[in-house]
């Protein structure tokens, strides 16, 4: 190598598309199925072989985005084809400066699995298998080459079940690097609506089509000499994507707390008065809380998918920055500028990715106060019902009392009258409009016997406790008697044993 040479990182990328049922890595469907490498001593995974024997999942030949950064030229390809794809990979292996280390994005996955061998559960997730578990990474061989395989979080997602736009499918990038060849290669696959790709054409400065270039003065080239540059690039786009759905859980949430304001502001606008009370329930306090509950259920769900899928990002930043610190601590490398801005970078969304875990629990205990007082209220408004539901039935028992004495009152006088009536008590001769004798006799009945049945009515609680007392002392004797009875018998037994 001629060390006089101006250090040039090499690049290219692409970028893949899913659809919601047959992944393709370009968008239309096949007229004939596209001819598959013969990939010597290399076994691909069973359900990759499946995809590819499928031939509605791919169209004949390529349709790529690819970003090249060479020493003589920079920029983007569009529509490249499986043959220009070729030319381009050449060209940039070519011009490549094993001084620094070299980019590569690319998504043409027969290539890939046959020269560059990676994961196989990394392959899986190139062509689109939501993977919800752990990034993977690996350091092989004694040159400690690097292969970092990761997918980040569906954040576009906005809700747990959130298919309005159809399933989305989640952004995946891998990449190696081989410190010996200071070779790095990139792939990325990802949803067209995702922002990711964009970001990271925008936030890499390069334009459509190429043109010379010299890498000394391009701030673009002297940055991709870092091999985490992309990543940490993605990483930093999935931190804005949830950034948005943050905001969209407090906004959600702050509009139920202002219902709730709203709530109370015009409870307390009703008096006291049970009735007017009942009134409002009825008509509109028992609905806003309902929809309320409804609503905080809703941005619930949403704070419990957002905060997996940050404690997912979290556990992905770790193994990046792991990757980014051993690739410095086992090569004894010195950083560049360009490699502390990377590095501050990851440590900057490592920091960010704990702080939106903070604001996510924090909005989970504010929707917790808010649901309980929404529950408080429902319960407070059902006992207040209820306290007036058991104040009409006291009346009405107060009305049933008035009842039970008016009849204690008219019933011995009627019983009395239908006895002397009953002809038991006739007179022997029948006179017309006389005072009869037995008026004298009815009235010392029925009074004693009137006045003798309130006083019971009105002692029966201690008529009862008596009863109880009268029983209990009968039960008592009962079992008294059965001691004695077993005692004496028990003692008799003993006698006649001495005997």
């Amino acid at each position: 190598m001629d060390d006089s040479r101006d250090p040039v990182p090499s690049a290219m990328a692409a970028r893949t598309f899913s659809t919601s049922t047959d992944i393709t890595l370009v968008a239309s469907n096949p007229t004939v199925k596209p001819p598959v490498p013969q990939l010597t001593d290399y076994v691909l995974p069973l359900v990759i072989r499946d995809l590819f024997d499928n031939p509605s999942n791919f169209q004949a030949d390529s349709n790529l985005d690819i970003l090249q950064v060479s020493k003589h030229k920079q920029g983007w390809h569009a529509g490249v084809s499986d043959k220009k794809y070729r030319e381009i990979w050449t060209d940039t292996k070519e011009n490549c400066d094993a001084s620094v280390p070299s980019l590569f994005l690319v998504s043409v996955f027969h290539h890939l699995a046959a020269d560059r061998r990676f994961n196989p559960e990394t392959l899986q997730d190139i062509l689109g298998r939501p993977d919800y578990w752990s990034a993977t990474k690996s350091v092989r061989g004694s040159s400690n080459n690097t292969e970092v395989g990761c997918q980040f979080a569906r954040w576009r997602m906005t809700s747990r079940w959130d298919n309005s736009k159809g399933p989305l499918a989640p952004f995946t990038i891998a990449f190696q690097h081989d410190p010996q060849a200071s070779f790095t290669l990139y792939v990325v696959a990802g949803d067209p609506i995702d922002s990711c790709m964009t970001s990271i054409k925008q936030s890499m400065g390069f334009v459509e089509g190429l043109g010379p270039c010299k890498a000394t003065i391009t701030a673009q080239a002297r940055t991709a000499q870092n091999p985490f540059l992309l990543l940490a690039k993605s990483m930093q786009t999935s931190f804005e994507q949830a950034k948005y759905y943050v905001d969209i859980v407090k906004d959600g949430l702050m509009g139920q707390i202002g219902k709730v304001n709203d709530y109370s502001a015009v409870r307390h606008k009703y008096t006291d008065d049970p009735k007017d009370l009942q009134r409002f329930w009825k008509d509109e306090g028992r609905k806003r809380l309902e929809v309320i509950t409804e609503q905080l259920h809703s941005v619930s769900q949403t704070i419990d998918s957002g905060m997996a899928n940050t404690d997912m990002s979290i556990r992905l930043t770790e193994v990046v920055k792991a990757a980014f610190e051993a690739k410095y601590t086992s090569t004894a490398l010195h950083m560049s500028e360009g490699d502390r801005d990377v590095g501050d970078l990851i440590e900057y969304l490592s920091n960010s990715w704990h702080c939106e875990m903070n604001w996510l629990k924090t909005y989970k205990a504010r929707k917790d106060t808010t649901m309980n007082f929404v529950f408080n209220a429902v319960t407070q408004q059902d006992s207040a019902i209820s306290i007036d539901m058991n104040r009409k039935m006291s009346r009405d028992s107060s009305s049933m009392n008035t009842i039970t004495i008016l009849t204690m009152v008219f019933l011995p006088a009627t019983f009395v009258s239908a006895v002397f009536d009953s002809g038991i008590l006739a007179p022997e001769v029948q006179q017309d409009y006389f005072k009869s004798p037995l008026f004298w006799p009815y009235i010392a009945t029925v009074v004693p016997f009137t006045v003798g049945v309130l006083v019971l009515w009105l002692n029966r609680k201690t008529l009862e406790k008596v009863a109880d007392k009268i029983s209990q002392g009968f039960t008592n004797l009962s079992t008294r008697l059965c001691k004695a009875r077993v005692k004496r018998a028990s003692k008799e037994k003993t006698e006649k044993h001495m005997v």
